[in-house]
């Protein structure tokens, strides 16, 4: 039966209002849930730090010639970004689009981030994706590039009686390319990592150790990256460990890598790791972690005697990581490093005096002072392959006075 219109005429002012009301608890709501904190959004699903309200600054700050001007545009913009990316139930919003995304129409809301296969993330920036389907390509200058600056750096070294290893650490599409989707089509075979560690090996005398071979082989065995992540699990970095310890026995004989016999391995089933957090997903994307642990104590320490950091899947950037063993006899070591180096940390430790991990940076005046008899530079594929290297400014293979 057809409502009456006396029927509507008291329904429509009941709806108008719900209408009214529901859009004031929606313009509201963020700025209550901004004082009392109610999104119930779990913390940690999202990479970013939580941001910060900003704050105007100090009077001495703010009375230098043009401090209030720059100090108000300043705090206009740091407004905007927290408004942007703090304001109530933003992470819940975000979520829910992401989610939606996800399962209804089975893709990635992240321009960062694409599905792969049985649960598989990948990594799009740094031109990753691009570089697996050889879509660039490097320039006989730039692979002169390459072997003129690693030279630099070996001579440089080997005029102080020190040591050089390059290691590459291959990306996880590169040792999974079975999980990636299938519309990403190779347009030629040689990837830039092939150039550079082709032209290395081929064309100068430098060490330079590839760990692909040794990932490739040892995947029958088990999975060595994350699925969720950027980085190999602990499981990779093992295998990781092994070769560089091998290489490093060539010239330190009584190194002893640890064997596998010596570790015991453990999984536990956690949160999604950093493109799962891209998509604010890491309590949605769940990981498989496998754990790598020698089953004796590590003799070696932070300098204040703390253990060292054993990164998990959240892999964190430590600019300066020293440890120590209290045995002359072990050499001494400097490592520039990414954050594939992070789980490596521990391990390598074992066989220096002292070894200082350093984020990604030459730096002679560190060398000079830390004097070491080997230094190791790690460097993943995304990163080796986004760039070209280069020595700081007079940099030479002479010996400082």
């Amino acid at each position: 039966m057809e409502p009456t219109t006396t029927e509507t005429d008291r329904v429509r002012p009941i709806a108008e209002w719900l209408l009214i009301a529901g859009f004031l608890v929606a313009l509201w709501l963020p700025i209550v849930d901004g004082v009392l904190g109610l999104d119930p959004t779990p913390s940690g699903v999202e990479n970013t730090a939580a941001p910060q309200f900003p704050k105007l600054g100090a009077p001495a700050d703010l009375a230098a010639p043009r401090g209030l001007k720059s100090r108000l545009g300043r705090t206009a913009r740091e407004l905007r970004d927290f408004v942007s990316n703090g304001f109530g139930f933003r992470l819940a919003l975000m979520r829910l689009h992401n989610a939606a995304q996800y399962r209804l129409l089975g893709r990635s809301a992240s321009p960062s981030v694409v599905l792969g296969k049985e649960g598989w993330l990948f990594y799009t920036n740094d031109k990753n994706l691009d570089d697996y389907r050889t879509a660039e390509r490097l320039s006989p200058r730039d692979l002169k590039t390459w072997g003129r600056v690693l030279i630099e750096r070996r001579d440089w070294l080997g005029a102080r009686g020190i040591r050089y290893l390059f290691v590459l650490a291959p990306n996880p599409h590169t040792i999974y390319p079975e999980f990636l989707p299938e519309n990403l089509v190779k347009i030629r075979e040689e990837t830039r990592l092939d150039q550079i560690a082709g032209y290395l090996t081929r064309e100068t005398d430098l060490d330079i150790l590839d760990l692909r071979p040794a990932l490739r082989a040892a995947k029958l065995g088990g999975r060595l990256y994350h699925r969720t992540d950027t980085h190999w699990n602990q499981r990779g970095a093992f295998v990781a460990y092994r070769e560089i310890a091998r290489r490093l026995q060539s010239w330190f004989p009584s190194l002893r890598p640890i064997e596998e016999s010596d570790v015991v391995e453990t999984t536990e089933i956690g949160p999604g790791g950093d493109l799962a957090g891209m998509l604010a997903l890491r309590d949605v994307y769940r990981e498989e972690e496998f754990r790598v642990v020698p089953n004796r104590p590590l003799r070696a320490r932070g300098p204040k005697g703390e253990p060292l950091p054993y990164e998990t899947i959240v892999v964190k950037i430590r600019p300066l990581v020293e440890s120590e063993i209290a045995d002359p006899s072990l050499p001494k070591a400097v490592v520039i490093r990414d954050s594939y180096c992070s789980p490596l940390v521990p391990l390598l430790s074992e066989h220096f005096r002292r070894a200082v991990y350093v984020w990604q940076m030459f730096d002679p005046a560190l060398i000079e002072h830390e004097k070491p008899d080997v230094v190791i530079e790690e460097s993943v594929e995304r990163l080796a392959t986004s760039g070209l290297p280069a020595n700081p400014p007079g940099m030479t293979g002479k010996q400082s006075p």
